[in-house]
């Protein structure tokens, strides 16, 4: 819903400070407030007067933004992961600045940063037992832009969220133009708990531009720790999402200061933290820097309990792992362990030579049946790590699945697992386990084949075997033992 849609356009297209996001009190009640992180953050300058002094058009996956406000000085801020307030009648909750640009206005931004992301926020108004919970989504690639798509339009604005006790109880947040509150774009009720606003649907309603999806998905990583920063990992843990398009085309150094590519990349030499130079990953000694990418690979503690992270890619996600390179998810000192999750409608693209891999104690969980592979592609489950198959799933185009030496695969009930075509391959090394599930079965066809070799076939009920169709002549099962 929006309001007033000629006015906000005018009024988003002023100079210096555009870009805020306010939580803010308009009642004369106690309100209670919180913003999180659910998305991974992503950062980056689409405001293309900017671009002679910072990166221009290339939004980055990293935990921080760096902006260029005078040749190299430049100002470092961290994203806000999760913020609380609260307060009484015109109290400022929460005001921060974006990153795309238009906040900053010398070397001095607002009291807090915020990405292309998705968050999630709750008021909670103790007086009148309201709770409101919605979710607000910029994750658009073009975000930021001035006459964008074309002169009459900014796609930009300082968003408010102000809670207004003149309304009725249960219908008294608004998503408003923060310079002119009287513009109102959305309105969240109590009966609509998990309401998605988003920035594309908000901004060009009633527009020749109306749309219900963004208008770019072009997000990359090039940082690492892959996800987010070691430091969020250990404060926070958590999950989040995907939550868009990610190209994982290589990984760039960090250069210090005056860097204005690889900043978010995290190399402490000497500690586990070395995640460029000696990425704590199976055989990387001999690793080219900038083919590979970890998840962070530590954890928060609570209590006696260790935390990792985990990552989802929902429905609509899409990972792109270009050619040669590599993510490995990873734990840390057999406390913790980070994990990945593919549900059902993501999208993982493997190009030639790629891998995805759980190593020390990470878990690959693969649940969506739309995988791309190219020659070469490969699935690994490294020593104590594991990787699991929940939905039937074709290896094809000359890729492979290793379970390697004290590797876990586990293929879910009623799930069949495929290998076809010339070169396709599914090889267990000594020690692995493969876990079956009822009903569940491996076929190796057409050229594929499987190589095992004193591994360990389980399964708690029945399965159906590993059934071989005009499999490759390199086909061999040997030292094997198969327990139901």
């Amino acid at each position: 819903m929006m309001l007033f849609l000629l006015q906000c356009n005018n009024a988003s297209s002023q100079t210096g400070y555009v870009g805020d996001f306010i939580i803010r009190n308009y009642s004369g009640v106690q309100i209670n407030s919180t913003f999180q992180l659910v998305s991974i953050p992503f950062e980056g300058k689409t405001k293309a007067e900017l671009f002679n002094t910072n990166r221009g058009d290339s939004i980055q996956n990293g935990a921080f933004h760096r902006h260029f406000y005078w040749n190299n000085q430049y100002i470092d801020t961290p994203f806000t992961v999760y913020s609380s307030g609260s307060g009484g009648y015109l109290t400022y909750l929460l005001d921060m600045g974006h990153c795309y640009g238009g906040e900053y206005n010398g070397p001095h931004p607002a009291g807090g940063m915020w990405g292309f992301a998705k968050y999630k926020i709750t008021l909670d108004i103790p007086s009148t037992g309201e709770h409101y919970m919605f979710y607000f989504n910029c994750l658009d690639s073009k975000y930021g832009k001035e006459n964008f798509p074309t002169g009459n339009y900014v796609y930009h604005l300082d968003w408010g969220v102000y809670y207004d006790d003149t309304n009725n109880i249960g219908s008294r947040v608004k998503i408003v133009d923060a310079i002119t509150p009287t513009i109102i774009y959305s309105t969240v009720d109590t009966s609509e708990q998990g309401k998605v606003i988003t920035v594309w649907e908000e901004l060009y309603e009633g527009t020749p531009y109306e749309r219900s999806e963004p208008f770019e998905r072009k997000f990359y990583a090039r940082t690492t720790p892959f996800g987010v920063d070691h430091s969020i990992a250990e404060k926070y843990a958590g999950s989040y999402i995907l939550g868009t398009t990610v190209v994982l085309d290589t990984v760039l150094p960090n250069k210090g200061d005056g860097d204005k590519y690889g900043y978010n990349t995290v190399n402490d030499t000497g500690t586990i933290y070395e995640y460029y130079s000696n990425p704590r990953a199976p055989g990387c000694t001999s690793c080219v820097p900038g083919n590979v990418y970890t998840t962070p690979g530590t954890y928060k503690i609570d209590g006696v309990n260790f935390y990792g992270i985990k990552i989802t890619a929902e429905s609509g996600d899409t990972m792109i792992i270009k050619k040669n390179k590599r993510l490995y998810i990873i734990g840390r000192d057999g406390l913790s362990a980070d994990t990945i999750h593919f549900k059902p409608g993501s999208h993982l693209v493997l190009e030639e030579g790629a891998e995805i891999a759980a190593h020390n104690g990470g878990v690959l969980i693969d649940e969506s049946s739309n995988v791309s592979y190219s020659d070469g592609a490969c699935f690994y489950a490294f020593e104590n790590s594991t990787v699991e198959i929940r939905s039937n799933k074709l290896v094809n185009n000359g890729a492979l699945l290793v379970a390697g030496k004290n590797g876990t695969l586990k293929i879910a009930d009623n799930v069949t697992l495929t290998f076809d075509g010339t070169n396709s391959r599914f090889i267990c090394l000594e020690g692995s386990d493969i876990v079956m599930g009822n009903n569940s079965k491996i076929v190796v066809k057409n050229g594929a084949y499987v190589h095992a070799d004193s591994a360990n076939f389980t399964c708690s009920n029945t399965w159906q075997g590993i059934v071989l169709e005009n499999a490759g002549s390199q086909t061999e099962i040997k030292n094997c033992t198969f327990n139901n």
